[in-house]
């Protein structure tokens, strides 16, 4: 029951998941994580985990790039091509319900 309310608690509170921030950058408020991301980054050492998770995270709900160096950067480009995907995606419905 915790974790259904916490997940709610984490849930947009508009009833709009995609907005546009700054310089029209599409902000989503959720992405899909794949096992492939999880399998990417635990090859990594565990002293650059989080740093590609948050790159992650950053770039799929807020278009950030990340400035990466060595084998984050490596792991981060094979994600960045689904992420990327993602967001044209997600682009794509938001203009057309702009519309």
């Amino acid at each position: 029951m915790e974790q259904i309310e916490e997940r709610a608690a984490l849930q947009p509170q508009s009833g709009k998941r995609a907005r546009r921030g700054e310089n029209a950058v599409l902000q989503r408020g959720q992405f899909t994580f794949y096992e492939s991301f999880f399998r990417a980054v635990d090859g990594l050492p565990k002293s650059r985990q989080l740093e590609v998770y948050r790159a992650i995270a950053q770039y799929a709900l807020y278009g950030t790039e990340p400035s990466l160096t060595g084998s984050a950067a490596s792991v981060f480009s094979v994600v960045h091509a689904v992420l990327e995907s993602g967001r044209s995606k997600a682009e794509a419905r938001m203009n057309s319900i702009d519309k």
